[in-house]
């Protein structure tokens, strides 16, 4: 079985590597494992999933044996530098970047498809062989503008590779190929939880994954193929989506989840589920009010943030059509167009199915759609830029008609070192007409009682149905688990 392997020296980072745990979506083909120092560290239950391998000493953790096979992934620079100094290891590092790619500490090597090059002046200079095939560029303005894509710099600066990587850390990936290793570079982050969270299922991702295997340790345009086909929605912006999201009257929110209850069933409310519960907003008002709440969300990062707060759900990881490991709810939730990320009906159908297996009899499941009308009248063709001291954020938004797809890229800037980091996010919903939702929704398990809009009580199921795609941003279905 696959195995990843993770080195930290150090205490917080090892702190931080074990919060990243606790909504880590752990796979049955490959095992996680942790050699830490161990200190003043007691980890929680969620971090029992991990193999935890403590140790007394740096020197304790440098005499475990690996696996060829075994990836093994370092804290921070510093760790992997300690750990080559207490195993007599040259230090060999390789950063890759979409647009360029540095080597520090190995000048000779010779690998099928990559060309060298050096930057004038550099002490690495000195150390390659005359003759050795290299392009020397005159200074990083230039090598800049006229690199290829299957050029390496070779370094001895680093220096230089330190202040590329901060400027941009975001898009670096780090390797050391003679131990067949990554590095997390937690040093160089403030908030580590979604770096973290990315690199490490990522790492999973290539070790479950036979297409994304690299041909060899210095394949810079598999690195670059394999980093861009594990990007998904809602991971940096999960850390501005309260601050994005600020303008939504929750509280209203959660008076008209409660008064639909209210009207549609007649057993008690006591145990509530929300689905795609994001950064739990709105499950955290139910909690405020005393009732049990559990909630879960797909996305590791929008987790974190929920975690955060005080008044806060039990959370958990999964998606819309994921079992539900829980039962007899009175209430289940899935609000903010969540539904329009399932692109397929089949999903659909899916998710009622789980959520009717989880309800209690006479409970309700709730849900809201965004609109053809939201699409057409806010969302057709929609460019915005926000900002703060130290970020800025553009949104981009435009609808397929043909395809009824909802598409918003998001974008950010933000303020590092000595530039700007740079992030990408790209949503993707489908816009469903609200016939099509009653079809799926008959030929499920549970009943539609009513169909709602935020502003009015009117029920405009089953005589007011036609048109409402074209009246109402937002629509609201209340379904009901018929009594056995």
């Amino acid at each position: 079985m696959p195995a990843i392997r993770i080195v930290s020296l150090s205490q917080q980072e090892t702190e931080h590597i074990l919060a990243a745990f606790k909504f880590f979506p752990f796979t049955s083909d490959c095992s996680v494992s942790l050699h830490f120092v161990a200190g003043d560290i007691a980890p929680e239950s969620h971090a029992l999933q991990l193999n935890l391998v403590p140790a007394q000493s740096i020197e304790e953790i440098c005499l475990c044996s690996f696996a060829p096979d075994d990836r093994l992934v370092f804290s921070s620079l510093s760790a992997y530098s300690a750990y080559c100094e207490h195993k007599n290891l040259s230090k060999h590092t390789l950063y890759v970047h979409p647009e360029m790619a540095i080597l520090e500490g190995n000048p000779l090597i010779k690998v099928p498809g990559i060309e060298l090059c050096v930057l004038q002046g550099d002490a690495a200079q000195d150390t390659i062989p005359k003759d050795t095939a290299i392009h020397v560029y005159r200074d990083m303005i230039q090598f800049s503008k006229n690199k290829q894509a299957n050029e390496l710099l070779i370094t001895a600066n680093h220096n230089l590779s330190y202040t590329l990587i901060s400027i941009d850390k975001v898009n670096w990936e780090i390797f050391h190929p003679e131990l067949n290793a990554i590095n997390l570079a937690l040093e160089l982050w403030e908030k580590p939880f979604c770096h973290i969270q990315y690199t490490l299922e990522h790492v999973q991702n290539l070790l479950s994954n036979p297409s994304l295997l690299l041909s060899h340790p210095y394949d810079i345009k598999g690195i670059r193929f394999a980093h861009k086909a594990d990007k998904h929605a809602y991971s940096f912006f999960a850390m501005h989506y309260d601050e994005y999201m600020a303008h939504v009257g929750y509280d209203q929110w959660a008076k008209n989840i409660i008064g639909w209850y209210k009207q549609y069933t007649n057993i008690a409310l006591k145990r509530i589920l929300e689905l795609a519960c994001g950064t739990a907003n709105v499950s955290n008002r139910f909690v405020f009010q005393g009732y049990h709440v559990d909630a879960c969300d797909l996305s590791a990062e929008m987790l974190h943030v929920a975690d955060q707060k005080a008044m806060k759900p039990h959370l958990y990881r999964a998606s819309l059509t994921d079992p539900i490991p829980g039962r007899d709810y009175e209430l289940v939730l899935c609000m903010f167009d969540s539904v329009n990320y399932l692109l397929k009906p089949s999903q659909i159908t899916q998710m009622l199915e789980q959520v009717y297996t989880a309800l209690a009899d006479k409970g309700l499941f709730i849900f809201d759609i965004s609109t053809l009308f939201n699409s057409e009248e806010n969302f057709a063709d929609v460019c915005s830029l926000s900002h703060n001291k130290d970020s800025y954020l553009l949104h981009q938004a435009w609808f397929e008609p043909v395809k009824t797809r909802q598409n918003s890229s998001l974008t950010s800037f933000h303020r590092d070192f000595i530039g700007y980091s740079y992030q990408y996010e790209l949503h993707k919903q489908r816009v469903y007409m609200c016939t099509d939702l009653v079809s799926i929704i008959h030929n499920s398990p549970l009943k539609l009682k009513a169909i709602h809009n935020a502003e009015s009580k009117i029920n405009y199921y089953p005589r007011h149905i036609n048109g409402i795609d074209d009246k109402y941003s937002r629509l609201f279905f209340i379904l009901q688990k018929e009594q056995v």
